[in-house]
């Protein structure tokens, strides 16, 4: 079977986000474009250019919008068919590093650079809650059910869950040691009775969310032999929970096995920057197109627990290159 090439981003790829369907993917770029794709044939069928950077993207439930949050601390929501403005949220005075829609469409939850999560009634364009984090939010995590969100901090001191719909603090865990401070990669087990965040020594900590206490220690990621420093970009698990999936940001994929914490397999990929695909079974990365380049500039679908490359009988392996 011949894996279909298409044209693509001129740079950097920022932000990657799929719609709950899986029909459509949409990418943002340092090229300064946003880029809908159609799933699983690669082929582009939207680009709108744009003036300011955009660091997150989010789907809706409906299929049919994305949002797009900016350095300059909007967000706003876009019709997928044509890019057009629907509304703008306005509130946050800092760059939006993560965006989620959950409940189905009833809340907007989104993180920034000003120290900040917000929870928003996204139908209404109502802010509803502000939670005071203790540094720039780059990432978010909820909780199976959706009642708990996380911020991702990178360089933490203690992690903080937080309520969505009651706007208030519900747990904090304070990390053991100073040393070891917490990444923005951080994953709920699929019973919500667990969490795992990556530090900054390349670390995963486990942390029994029912007792407040850290379990174990996990060495997953190797310390940084020139920098000193490893943190985990992006976690996930297994829909069953057995197998944990990570990767940091000397560009090292790991899967591990939950259970007795034993790393399975260990590879080089393109970026740090990854999603996982509403299956819970794939993951979107993105990539360099080829050996020559610096940056990663294409986007690819790989099987989360093996991390193969996904073929998609009669369409190819969904790419996407530079020209």
């Amino acid at each position: 079977m011949q894996n279909k090439k298409f044209q693509g981003h001129q740079n950097g790829i920022i932000a990657i986000a799929v719609t709950p369907d899986e029909s459509k993917v949409i990418s943002s770029s340092w090229d300064g474009s946003i880029r809908i794709w159609n799933l699983p044939d690669g082929q582009m069928i939207q680009m709108m250019e744009r003036t300011d950077d955009l660091y997150a993207l989010a789907a809706t439930p409906d299929n049919h919008h994305f949002l797009t949050g900016s350095s300059n601390g909007q967000i706003i929501l876009r019709q997928l068919a044509d890019c057009s403005v629907v509304q703008t949220y306005a509130g946050h005075s800092g760059c939006i590093k993560s965006l989620a829609v959950i409940a189905d469409g009833k809340y907007l939850v989104s993180g920034a650079d000003d120290n900040t999560i917000k929870v928003w009634d996204f139908p209404n364009n109502t802010l509803l809650h502000t939670f005071e984090c203790t540094g720039r939010v780059e990432g978010l995590v909820l909780s199976p059910d959706e009642k708990w969100v996380i911020g991702g901090i990178v360089q933490a001191r203690e992690i903080q869950l937080w309520d969505v719909t009651q706007g208030t603090l519900h747990q904090t865990l304070k990390l053991p040691t100073a040393k070891s401070r917490a990444a923005k990669a951080m994953v709920f087990s699929p019973d919500g009775r667990f969490l795992y965040h990556g530090t900054s020594r390349g670390e995963i900590m486990e942390w029994d969310l029912a007792e407040g206490t850290l379990r174990r220690t996990l060495p997953i990621h190797e310390t940084n032999r020139v920098t000193g420093i490893m943190y985990t970009a992006w976690m996930a698990l297994s829909p069953d929970g057995r197998t944990g999936v990570s990767l940091d940001n000397d560009f090292i994929l790991k899967t591990w096995d939950r259970v007795s914490g034993t790393v399975l397999r260990s590879q080089k990929v393109g970026s740090s920057l990854a999603i996982l695909m509403p299956n819970g079974r794939e993951m979107i990365l993105a990539a360099q197109a080829s050996n020559d380049d610096m940056v990663a500039q294409t986007l690819e679908i790989r099987q989360l627990v093996s991390g193969k490359e996904v073929k998609k009988p009669g369409k190819g392996l969904f790419s996407i290159f530079k020209k």
